[in-house]
């Protein structure tokens, strides 16, 4: 599985850049850290095994440490598009049965997200816990 290969990897190289974006530069051991406080927090609400998460994010690190995070929750993920229009963003939500979706604070504050839709904005992570 794609988590349980990474998770090798932090083993191996805790220390050494695994992602590089414009904003920053990840190691391992941070990228493992996200994922799994990420994992966590979509635990907590009653769990989430065999659900699927919305991830709907701008390109950037923050979308590698969600899909990570729910693989180690258990979940699948639906990966969408930022910047799709309100309406189809909200008919594939709905469409998917996404109840939690994983998303950026920026996005986050200009989406007009249905009501019973939770998010979980993954760019308030303390990644060095």
């Amino acid at each position: 599985m794609l988590h349980t290969l990474f998770c090798e990897q932090v083993v191996q190289r805790p220390d050494q850049i695994a992602v590089i974006s414009p904003r920053c530069a990840l190691t391992y051991k941070q990228v493992h850290s996200g994922a799994l406080q990420l994992a966590h927090q979509l635990r907590v609400p009653g769990g989430c095994s065999n659900q699927l998460i919305g991830v709907v994010m701008e390109k950037g690190w923050e979308q590698i440490v969600a899909v990570l995070g729910i693989l180690h929750s258990g979940a699948a993920y639906l990966p969408l598009d930022a910047s799709l229009p309100g309406d189809r963003l909200r008919y594939l939500l709905a469409n998917g049965q996404v109840q939690v979706v994983v998303t950026q604070s920026w996005v986050d504050e200009r989406i007009v997200w249905p009501k019973d839709v939770q998010r979980i904005c993954i760019d308030d992570l303390a990644l060095d816990d």
